[in-house]
């Protein structure tokens, strides 16, 4: 893949979720305004027992999802500027990440559209992409250590599109259960004990792998903490609920994207 053929797509993904951020603010506002927003099937979830630092609020989950997309498009527009004339393989792979919690954001259409209780389309299409973006994210995180040591530098396309047409197929293939949506405004689905666990084994690989590369290249392990930041702040901005993670995902997203990507972009000035 050449760098001008990347940095087109980083461009695009800047553009796309910027007029995301967008569309989604405007359903919002017209919907608030207008009381329409039907957030009965979600009462269940509150517990006023709770401490409020940890009580359930659907408004937290809008908050996080504004967050996605926000993060999305700043750091989109980061990689760009930052790495615009440099031929840095893990960035390819951190773009797939990118694209994967972007897809994400879908779910909120299911309250913006009031698509509980029913069986449409557009409902099943959330779910898949809930899926789609569980399934791509880990795999994405993985690959951006691996390809490090990958001295072909023109089989990322093969890479890319092979990984993509998996996680798209595998999401069309996992069973959606649209009868019930999770507390994270998410079609439930099957495996989903199968799924945490996939998580959890590439996020660990990655940091194993990150800091093997590291202390054997001598380079600073502050992309490890960053990688492990990131994912963290990922996977607590897709389940965010209530303030604390909220809080969680805004400091783990903004101190561990500015640690690896810096210290990134030292490595390769160095090379």
């Amino acid at each position: 893949m050449t760098i001008k053929f990347r940095n087109r797509l980083i461009s695009l993904l800047c553009i796309l979720s910027l007029v995301f951020l967008l569309f989604n603010t405007t359903i919002f506002l017209i919907k608030f305004f207008t009381n329409s927003l039907d957030l009965s099937y979600f009462q269940s979830f509150y517990k006023n027992s709770v401490p409020f630092l940890f009580r359930y609020n659907i408004f937290y989950i809008f908050a996080a999802n504004f967050l996605q997309i926000f993060y999305v498009a700043l750091t989109s527009f980061f990689l760009y500027r930052t790495f615009e004339k440099t031929q840095a393989k893990d960035i390819i792979f951190f773009y797939l990440i990118l694209i994967a919690f972007l897809v994400d954001t879908f779910r909120i259409w299911i309250i913006l559209f009031n698509l509980t209780g029913t069986f449409t389309g557009l409902l099943i299409f959330c779910g898949n992409a809930s899926l789609f973006a569980k399934l791509l994210i880990p795999i994405s995180f993985l690959l951006t250590v691996i390809s490090r040591d990958s001295s072909e530098h023109h089989e990322e396309e093969k890479i890319l599109f092979i990984i993509l047409i998996c996680a798209f197929v595998l999401a069309l293939i996992i069973p959606l259960n649209t009868a019930k949506i999770l507390r994270t405004c998410t079609v439930s689905y099957a495996f989903r004990k199968e799924l945490i666990n996939y998580a959890i084994l590439s996020i660990l690989l990655t940091t194993i792998f990150l800091f093997y590369d590291n202390y054997k290249n001598e380079y600073s392990q502050l992309t490890t903490v960053g990688v492990v930041l990131v994912a963290m702040g990922i996977y607590s901005t897709i389940n965010c609920t209530n303030l604390f993670l909220f809080i969680l995902s805004f400091v783990f997203l903004t101190v561990g994207t500015f640690l690896y990507l810096k210290n990134l972009h030292k490595q390769y000035l160095w090379l």
